[in-house]
């Protein structure tokens, strides 16, 4: 089956898009070939550590993307310098309230539930990783140990977030620019 690909084209390319994609195909392929013969789909030891990274990762870079876009139609472009998913997704929710609430429509409700599990899958990263190092590093930069306790990650369960999630952002990029190309 052949697949179709939609790139955003806002005003200035940042590339936020083509290296979100580049980190989700990444991370699904990790979860399809690295874990193909795995008895329980059940991931342990070392790989959750860099799919967890480039899932966190992926998810940082297309929250920014979609300020970006949308600061692109109102004060221009600007790129945020943080890594923190909470303040990240808190700027977001601002901007999908003006884009997806500003008038009444049939699917209020659906964007809301959607957007509801888009948060809850953001915010369970950011309760791990709140600073984009627990990932990618053995220890913080105090020395503290980064991860305290096993973590275990059921693949299918997983590429379904990392699907859902990366699908719903460009969607909501997407609907950002035909909202006011369309003005």
């Amino acid at each position: 089956m052949q697949k179709l690909k939609i790139v955003p084209k806002y005003k200035n390319d940042a590339n936020l898009f083509k290296y979100a994609l580049g980190y989700k195909n990444a991370v699904i392929k990790l979860l399809e070939e690295g874990f193909s013969n795995s008895k329980y789909r059940i991931i342990d030891f070392y790989l959750p550590y860099p799919i967890l990274y480039l899932f966190r990762h992926f998810v940082e870079l297309q929250l920014k993307e979609i300020i970006v876009i949308y600061s692109e139609y109102n004060e221009g472009k600007k790129h945020e310098k943080i890594h923190d998913l909470k303040i990240l997704w808190n700027k977001v929710k601002l901007i999908l309230e003006e884009i997806f609430y500003h008038k009444p429509n049939k699917h209020i409700q659906l964007h809301r539930n959607n957007f509801k599990i888009l948060e809850e899958i953001i915010l369970d990263l950011h309760k791990y990783d709140k600073d984009s190092t627990v990932f990618r590093y053995p220890t913080d930069k105090f020395g503290s140990i980064s991860i305290q306790s096993e973590i275990q990650i059921f693949v299918d369960d997983l590429k379904e977030k990392v699907n859902y999630t990366f699908d719903l952002m460009e969607f909501i990029s997407n609907r950002i620019i035909i909202h006011y190309e369309d003005k």
